[in-house]
């Protein structure tokens, strides 16, 4: 969604300097070694996040872990 937007905001801005006599300029890059790595690193927090609380619970006796105090 971000890189969607950034790459409209660039044509945009592209055209509209076009029309004024101006250069076109890139605003947004978009490396895609810094994509992946932040790919990575949300899936890795995502995972984290996750695997902690659930094996947590598992070690819960269900009987326990649904009564209401």
């Amino acid at each position: 969604m971000g890189v969607t937007f950034g790459i409209t905001v660039n044509i945009l801005l592209n055209v509209v300097a076009g029309q004024f006599g101006g250069q076109a300029v890139n605003l947004f890059s978009f490396p895609l070694q810094f994509l992946l790595f932040i790919t990575i690193f949300s899936a890795a927090v995502g995972y984290l996040t996750g695997i902690f609380p659930a094996r947590r619970a598992s070690q819960l006796n269900p009987s326990d872990a649904i009564r209401y105090e």
